[in-house]
């Protein structure tokens, strides 16, 4: 065995075992066969070593000669035996004795143990890597006086790779192995503690870390955690074979021709889907992990079977393209099986990590509202629906089922990055935007009778009477804000509702209905000068802001339950913010606040104004994309008011548009000149507020504007435009008399139910409630 020279880690720690005897001893003499070679002169922290070889009893006498009282510790190496030492020179060393230098002897004192792990003392380097790797604050004491493998192992592992761990196992060493500075550390250690430390983590972390940790050794990179993803797709059961020539590669390539068995890679696998899942991975780090996968996928030529990844952006892809494919099944083939066959798709896109991302929730919604839209294709192919016989029926028909079709419809607009779900999602969208087209002729066919005959029956609320049979009854039990979103149609209410409802409000009905949204009409044309004005003043009316704030603070319904001197308030827009507050003016949190104001109003223009722009981004309507809402929520419900959210009028979005030039009018309305377009209506009666002859031309279909390209317009008769939500939020224990908490009745195709339906049933609305005890359509 080589006789090695010691250290001064090995020095200085048998000095501190020394001196834990011998305090006030400032000279030591150590033996050792091993020569000291280092320098004369070591300082450490504020203590001074000098260190001196002697190889005779001369030079130790030479040696001592040196020594002074300036505080320094001396300290002798030598070969020599005690016994070779006379007694002169003996009584001047602390303990007058030469003491061994024996690693393990040092690093049991270190630790205060008298006896040492046999795991342990097998290995001498292990004492030595102790005593180099001494803390400035010492070992802990052992318990019992015994050092075992248990305590000096994570000491070994965190100074020799960086392994923090205490109990290291599978997950936390690939957590590990993605440092390329972890990686280096094992690489280049002495082979001596590296199979020692492979062989101790494999007996901790179980057989697999072995293997790991081998590719480890051969590879370059810090490859392992993205070959644990691979090995998902290399190593599914279903494969078969199939990919038997890109394990040979991955072994060649990554394993150093090691094969390992199935056990062993899908421990491996397991592991590795489990720290990218962790939430203590950096996002930036998950996906270089992630795109490393991908690109191992490519080298080894398994590209095409990436589905079978949950993890990886490619197999997300391919997932998509698969659900892609299966819709335009649908939609050539609107029946039970292929509507299955989509389900199952899309359910292993909601199983994928990727898709429950933030940056793709987006997407994962529009597959789920794509999958709804086909639950609602083969639903109406089983039977076809009665049209409604009533302007009534139409508008509780746009309240009850047509708000849910426009929002997924609507949704899918923004498409998907990958080409085959894009357009798929382009099919869908025609398919049925033609069923509703058909339902907005309908719609407008019975308002133009409706109005024609001057109408008035009481099943019909007009927007001008919102605020008194609505807005006046509730204020009388409670102070109210009321939120007039400007151009809210149904889709983006039902949007909207959904969010503040998870904000802690409940929405609120009048006992006997079920729907959480009412339903008004606007006036004609509809657009903000007629609709808010009429709205807000409680007749038809054309105005403009001034007129509208006059009217709501004179308001007889309402100034029935105003205080005198506290009329309704009512607050546009350029009154919501203020230089000391960007989001909400102190004006306006103080009227909300205020107990004495009964009624505040506040118009919101978030919606109508993403319709002049905006074209090219996807805005969900929810509490944080309406940067006013959050605020006005949060005062209401520290005053302990009502909300009532309700809109004017509707809108309907700019897709594949037609444009027809026309002078006067406005977007959707045109004067009447006699001549009609095949998807406009004319329309004449009291409720045509302009022009000044009470008629004008203006399109049923969604697919015609006036003037110049926008991302959205309104102005027109269909459905989207003309019917307006009203919902009533409470974040108050009680409720006013003849008021209940409103579950949102969803259509039957909106969940994952599955029914029949016989050739007799006729309904044009179905709900989830009438189909009770049917079972989910996948468990």
């Amino acid at each position: 065995m080589p006789v090695i020279a010691p250290t001064f880690s090995q020095i200085k720690a048998q000095v501190t075992t020394i001196r834990q005897k011998a305090p006030n001893a400032k000279v030591f003499g150590i033996r050792a066969q091993g020569q000291w070679t280092g320098d004369r002169q070591y300082s450490d922290g504020n203590i001074t070593y000098v260190i001196q070889q002697c190889n005779s009893p001369l030079a130790v006498r030479m040696a001592l000669r040196e020594v002074h009282n300036n505080g320094a510790i001396h300290v002798i190496i030598t070969p020599l035996e005690a016994s070779e030492l006379e007694d002169d020179i003996l009584i001047r060393f602390a303990k007058r004795r030469l003491f061994p230098m024996d690693s393990w002897q040092i690093a049991k004192s270190l630790f205060h143990a008298t006896a040492v792990d046999p795991r342990l003392s097998q290995h001498h380097w292990i004492a030595d890597y102790l005593i180099d790797w001494m803390p400035e604050e010492d070992y802990p004491h052992v318990s019992g006086g015994f050092l075992d493998a248990e305590t000096v192992w994570p000491i070994l592992l965190k100074r020799g790779f960086g392994l923090t761990a205490p109990h290291p196992d599978l997950i936390t060493i690939l957590q590990w192995s993605t440092d390329p500075n972890h990686v280096e550390q094992f690489q280049e250690a002495p082979e001596q503690f590296r199979d020692t430390a492979v062989e101790w983590l494999s007996h901790l972390a179980g057989a697999a870390t072995k293997t790991v940790l081998y590719c480890i050794l051969h590879n370059q990179y810090p490859d392992v955690l993205p070959l644990g993803l691979v090995a998902q797709v290399l190593y599914d059961p279903t494969v078969e074979g199939r990919l038997d020539k890109a394990i040979g590669k991955l072994e060649a390539r990554f394993l150093g021709s090691l094969s390992p068995d199935n056990n062993t890679m899908e421990k491996w696998m397991a592991a590795a889907i489990e720290v990218v899942q962790r939430p203590e991975m950096p996002p930036e780090q998950i996906h270089q992990v992630l795109r490393r996968a991908d690109e191992i996928l490519q080298e080894i030529g398994a590209t095409s079977f990436a589905f079978l990844s949950t993890t990886t952006e490619l197999g997300l892809g391919q997932r998509l393209s698969q659900f892609g494919e299966a819709l335009v099944e649908v939609l050539n083939h609107p029946e039970q099986r292929s509507l299955e066959q989509l389900a199952i798709a899309h359910h292993s896109i909601k199983h994928h990590y990727q898709a429950n991302q933030p940056q793709n929730a987006r997407r994962l919604e529009c597959t789920e509202m794509a999958l709804r839209l086909a639950r609602w294709l083969v639903h109406i192919q089983a039977y076809s629906p009665e049209k409604p016989a009533s302007l009534e029926e139409a508008i509780g028909y746009q309240i009850d089922e047509g708000s849910f079709l426009d929002w997924a419809r609507l949704s899918l607009r923004i498409g998907d990055p990958v080409n085959e779900l894009s357009t798929a999602y382009s099919k869908l969208f025609e398919q049925v935007t033609e069923i509703r087209e058909k339902q907005a002729y309908q719609f407008a066919i019975l308002l133009q009778n409706w109005i024609a005959i001057g109408s008035t029956t009481s099943n019909v609320l007009p927007v001008e009477g919102i605020l008194e049979t609505i807005v006046a009854p509730l204020m009388a039990h409670a102070p109210i804000l009321l939120i007039v979103m400007d151009g809210m149609g149904t889709a983006a209410c039902r949007e909207l509702l959904t969010d503040i409802q998870k904000q802690g409000w409940t929405a609120l009905c009048q006992q006997g209905q079920s729907s959480s949204i009412q339903a008004g009409l606007s006036c004609i044309p509809s657009i903000t000068s007629t609709a808010r004005t009429s709205l807000l003043c409680g007749q038809p009316k054309n105005g403009a802001a001034n007129h509208e704030k006059k009217g709501f603070a004179s308001h007889p319904e309402l100034l029935k339950h105003c205080r005198k001197e506290h009329p309704p308030l009512l607050f546009h827009k350029a009154s919501l913010q203020d230089a000391t507050d960007a989001v909400l003016s102190s004006e306006v949190r103080d009227a909300v606040r205020n107990s004495q104001n009964q009624l505040v109003g506040v118009i919101v223009n978030a919606i109508d104004d993403h319709l002049n722009q905006g074209e090219q981004l996807d805005i969900p309507w929810t509490c944080s994309t309406i940067k006013v809402l959050p605020s006005l929520l949060h005062e209401a419900r520290t005053a302990d008011r009502l909300v009532v959210l309700l809109s004017d009028h509707g809108h309907v979005l700019d897709h594949q548009t037609e444009y027809q030039g026309f002078d006067g009018g406005e977007q959707r309305w045109r004067p009447d000149d006699g001549h009609p377009g095949n998807k406009e209506l004319p329309m004449s009666g009291d409720r045509v507020l302009i022009p000044e002859s009470r008629k004008l031309i203006t399109p049923w279909s969604e697919r015609l504007h006036y003037k110049s390209k926008r991302n959205g317009y309104h102005g027109g008769i269909s459905p989207q435009e003309m019917v307006i939500p009203i919902a009533i939020l409470s974040a108050l224990e009680l409720l006013p008399p003849n008021w209940c908490k409103s579950l949102m009745g969803t259509p039957v195709w909106w969940k994952h139910v599955t029914f029949e339906v016989s050739q007799t049933q006729k309904a044009h609305s179905i709900h989830e409630h009438d189909f009770a005890d049917f079972g989910p359509l996948f468990q």
